[in-house]
C-alpha cells in the first residue's frame, strides 16, 4: 500500500476507535458498600474518599437485611422475615439504584456470596439448603446442604459451604446433636465433594485466600466456651491440609484474604487477627490481635486495606462506624455511616454514575 494510503487508512481506523460508544466514558470506582439494618439501605463509600458519596434506599422489604455480597455494580442482600422465618433477597444496580426483591424457601439466612458469572448463593442453615439465584435472569435453583451451612465462598470454580453440624441448636443449644463439621461443594453439575473438617464442629465463618486455599473458622459451641480452630482446605484436592489453634472463641466471628498473603479475621474477643498464608502460622494471634468493639463485619480492597464494620448501639446517639486498617495494619480515619451497620461487600460503580449523585 503507498505511503499516503496507509497513512489515511491509519487515521480511519483511530477515529473509529475513538467514536462513541454505549459505555458511560468513565472508569469504574472501587466502592465499600455498607448496609444498614435500621435505615434499609446500602451506603457506597469510594475507598479513596473515606465518605459516603451515595445511598442506595432499599425500600420496604418483607425480611429483615443483615447480609450483603457484591460483583461489580451489582449488590445482593439477604435476610430473614422473623415472623415467616422465610428468607429474602434484594438484587441491587448500584449504579441505576434499581431494586428488585426475591422470596426465598423457609429457612434463617446465615450467609451469601456472588460467584464470578454474576450468580448469588444464600445459605439458610436451619433448613439445610442453598438458594442459587442468576442476578440476571432472576433463575433459582434451591440445593440441598444437609446439616446447616453457615457460610460460602466460590473459588477455582467451585462454591463451598461450611457445614455446622448445629441445626436445632437454636431451639435446644444444651440437648440438640452436635458433630464435626465438613465443608459441600455446592455448585450444580460438579461433583458433591464432602470434606471432613477438624476441630470441634460448628464451621461459619469461610474465606478463599489469594493461594487458592480455603480457610474456615471451626467455633465448637459457643456456651461452652471453647477454643475455635482455623482449618486450611486445598480446593482443587477437596482435602483439609492443616488446622490451627490459638484463635480463640470464634462466634460469632468474620474472615477474609488481604488478596495477598494474609488471612484476616475478627471476633469480639480477639478483635482483629491474622494468619500468614506463606509462613503457615498466626502473626496476630488470639492474645495479640487488634481491639474491637462489637465487630459485624470484615472485608478487603483491591490493595489489601481492611474495613471492620462495628455496629455500635443501632441508634441515632450510639451509631455505627468502619474503621480502617492500611496493608500494614496501621490505623486510618474512621467512616461514619448509617445507625446501624451490619455488613458491608466490596464492589464497582461507574464514577460519574457515584458523584452525581444526591444523598438521600
Amino acid at each position: 500500500m503507498p505511503r499516503a494510503g496507509f497513512t489515511l487508512a491509519l487515521l480511519a481506523l483511530l477515529v473509529g476507535a475513538c467514536a462513541p460508544t454505549n459505555s458511560t466514558g468513565t472508569l469504574p470506582v472501587e466502592v465499600l458498600v455498607v448496609l444498614d439494618s435500621t435505615s434499609s439501605n446500602l451506603a457506597l463509600v469510594p475507598v479513596d474518599s473515606g465518605q459516603v458519596e451515595g445511598v442506595v434506599p432499599l425500600g420496604t422489604l418483607d425480611f429483615v437485611p443483615r447480609f450483603v455480597a457484591a460483583r461489580g455494580k451489582v449488590a445482593v442482600v439477604a435476610g430473614t422475615n422473623p415472623q415467616t422465618l422465610a428468607g429474602g433477597v434484594a438484587i441491587v444496580d448500584l449504579e441505576t439504584r434499581v431494586v428488585t426483591t426475591r422470596q426465598l424457601s423457609l429457612g434463617k439466612v446465615a450467609a451469601v456470596t456472588m460467584s464470578e458469572d454474576d450468580v448469588a448463593y444464600v445459605a439458610s442453615w436451619s433448613t439445610g439448603i442453598v438458594s442459587r439465584i442468576n442476578v440476571r435472569t432472576g433463575e433459582l435453583v434451591v440445593i440441598n446442604a444437609p446439616g446447616g451451612p453457615q457460610g460460602l465462598t466460590a473459588t477455582r470454580g467451585k462454591v463451598f459451604a461450611a457445614i455446622s453440624n448445629r441445626q436445632g441448636c437454636d431451639v435446644d443449644p444444651v440437648g440438640c446433636g452436635r458433630g464435626p463439621s465438613w465443608l459441600l461443594q455446592v455448585e450444580p453439575g460438579l461433583p458433591r465433594d464432602s470434606i471432613p473438617l477438624s476441630g470441634p464442629g460448628n464451621a461459619g465463618p469461610i474465606a478463599t485466600g489469594a493461594d487458592g486455599n480455603v480457610y474456615v473458622l471451626v467455633a465448637g459451641d459457643a456456651f461452652a466456651g471453647g477454643e475455635g480452630r482455623l482449618d486450611v482446605i486445598d480446593a482443587v484436592r477437596s482435602v483439609e491440609v492443616a488446622s490451627f489453634a490459638r484463635v480463640g472463641p470464634v462466634e460469632p466471628a468474620w474472615i477474609t484474604s488481604d488478596g495477598f498473603e494474609r488471612v484476616l479475621f475478627v471476633s469480639e474477643p480477639g478483635g482483629l487477627m491474622v494468619f500468614n498464608t506463606r509462613e503457615r502460622r498466626l502473626s496476630l494471634p488470639f492474645g495479640s490481635g487488634i481491639p474491637l468493639t462489637f465487630p459485624a463485619e470484615l472485608v478487603t480492597d483491591a490493595l489489601g486495606r481492611a474495613y471492620v464494620v462495628e455496629r455500635g448501639g443501632c441508634s441515632a446517639s450510639a451509631p455505627g462506624r468502619v474503621r480502617v486498617f492500611s496493608p500494614g495494619l496501621v490505623e486510618r480515619p474512621q467512616i461514619a455511616v448509617g445507625p446501624c451497620p451490619v455488613a458491608a461487600a466490596l464492589a464497582e460503580v461507574a464514577a460519574d454514575r457515584l458523584f452525581n449523585w444526591t444523598i438521600d
